[in-house]
């Protein structure tokens, strides 16, 4: 039978899961922002220099654009509303009592389980989530190497 401290502990591995929740919404902002910050750069390059532009340079260009585009949608997929798992719902677990209520250890028993589910559970969709911002990252900063490689390429006499 379980205890008000054993309890305790499994809330809070569900409450950690949630706060990372909050952590992974908060990169995805930054990579969102980052990406369309960068974006607007381009573009704003792209006006001023695009009929002087060699092959390689337009090519340089475009994957940059690219890589940019694919950023911003992992990052937008990341964000995007996930079936998350309650740990209880108020009413089951009145509904639960009838008309003798448990005992504290059967209570706590039973929270230990929700939480337990819905703490793995939960855990996946913010790993499945935490892999596409790595990814959208990643791409970020290749979009970027391929425009400072643009760069390099313009500068070439």
């Amino acid at each position: 039978m379980a205890t008000e401290k054993q309890y305790l502990f499994f809330k809070s591995l569900y409450d950690e899961e949630n706060e990372r929740t909050k952590l992974l919404g908060e990169h995805a902002k930054n990579n969102l922002g980052l990406a369309t910050v960068y974006s607007a750069f381009i573009i704003f390059v792209m006006d001023k220099q695009m009929a002087t532009m060699t092959a390689i340079g337009k090519w340089l260009f475009v994957g940059a654009i690219l890589l940019m585009l694919t950023s911003f949608l992992l990052s937008l997929l990341a964000t995007r509303i996930s079936d998350f798992e309650v740990a209880t719902l108020p009413a089951e677990v009145f509904e639960s009592f009838g008309d003798n209520p448990p005992s504290d250890e059967e209570f706590f028993d039973d929270r230990i389980a929700d939480y337990s589910v819905a703490c793995e559970s939960n855990s996946s969709v913010n790993d499945r989530n935490a892999k596409m911002l790595l990814v959208a990252r990643y791409v970020l900063l290749a979009g970027i190497a391929v425009h400072a490689a643009y760069f390099v390429e313009r500068l070439r006499f």
